[in-house]
């Protein structure tokens, strides 16, 4: 009896894979940054293939969010060489979602949200053209659901994982705290906290985003040269967590996002304690976990708190490292959300 035709998916992003992909050839753990889509291709069910991010650029030139990306839309709404749609990022096909909520495009499309659409008629129809939608936390699930009513029994949460094979020890640290990231951080309030400590803190973020100037930071932290985490190897970056007893993830709340998430998910892989402004976009509890410590936002002094009482229960903050390495192993890693989405895959083709 022959065996039964694979899935064909093709996958878009709205950034350049490609270094990713060869990364993972040469066996370094990056597979996060691929969204599911290599543990994907590794599932018997499925054949899946990633869409080049840019081809004729004056085409992408005219994309936006509400037009989505027409470069590569222009090419899936060409192409018949596939099942199913897979997008990292729900605004990158929104034109295509809109073509099929009017029958036009008749491929079955699964998205991940990150921000919420705009409310009004036009987003609804786009909406309801996407045939599954995964949101990353509770929260987008719920919102999403009560604005476009129509889509509610397509809208599921999942958690996003981590590669659970970045390296991962229990060597005694270097360093009390790792503080890294660009996007709404708080590093403000963290700094002045920090300056009031005797913690020994590393600092990756550009200048530029700092918020504060080098005169600034306090003597007790050090700016790691080129101050972009993006911009340092892997390997690099795993040392830098591993040297460290917590990561610590000062943020400004003011966008409706998962904000921080990555970070969470990183310090838990490496099996480092959490010191974070809470998000309600995150569902990730890390003191229900006991893998870390909420810090309340925009305060210098509740920085200084959560510091000191990391620097005087050194045990504790291990423990807290390995309960969080425990809980992402169970639950966050990224073959868990691989499972996840292979699973909405298949229940999507059985709707067609």
């Amino acid at each position: 009896m022959p065996s039964p035709r694979k899935i064909r998916v093709l996958a878009v992003s709205d950034t350049n894979l490609s270094w990713a992909q060869d990364k993972l050839v040469r066996g370094i753990p990056v597979s996060h940054h691929m969204w599911g889509m290599h543990e994907l291709a590794q599932d018997s069910r499925f054949d899946v293939r990633l869409l080049p991010l840019e081809k004729v650029r004056l085409i992408k030139g005219l994309s936006n969010e509400i037009r989505g990306d027409l470069d590569q839309q222009l090419r899936l709404f060409l192409r018949s060489d596939f099942d199913l749609l897979f997008s990292t990022c729900h605004h990158i096909v929104s034109g295509l979602a809109l073509l099929r909520n009017w029958g036009i495009f008749r491929k079955p499309i699964i998205s991940i949200l990150h921000t919420m659409p705009p409310g009004g008629r036009r987003s609804a129809m786009t909406m309801n053209g996407f045939s599954h939608v995964v949101c990353l936390n509770e929260m987008h699930r719920k919102m999403l659901a009560n604005c476009f009513p129509a889509i509610a029994s397509r809208v599921s949460a999942l958690n996003w994982g981590w590669d659970a094979t970045v390296p991962f020890d229990r060597r005694s640290p270097r360093f009390h705290l790792l503080a890294a990231g660009r996007t709404f951080r708080d590093y403000v309030s963290f700094c002045k906290g920090l300056g009031e400590t005797s913690a020994d803190c590393r600092l990756v973020c550009p200048q530029a985003e700092l918020g504060i100037s080098l005169d600034d930071v306090p003597q007790n932290c050090r700016v790691i040269s080129g101050g972009d985490p993006w911009a340092l190897q892997e390997s690099e970056f795993s040392e830098l967590i591993l040297n460290a007893s917590a990561v610590a993830i000062p943020l400004r709340i003011s966008c409706e996002q998962p904000i921080g998430l990555t970070s969470l998910l990183e310090a838990m892989a490496h099996g480092r304690a959490i010191l974070m402004t809470k998000n309600p976009f995150i569902d990730i509890d890390v003191e229900s976990l006991g893998c870390g410590h909420w810090v309340a936002a925009d305060s210098p002094a509740a920085w200084k708190k959560a510091i000191q009482n990391l620097i005087d229960n050194p045990e504790e903050t291990q423990l807290m490292g390995l309960r969080g390495r425990e809980a992402f192993l169970a639950d966050y890693t990224i073959n868990r959300f691989s499972r996840g989405l292979g699973d909405r895959i298949i229940e999507c083709m059985g709707e067609c």
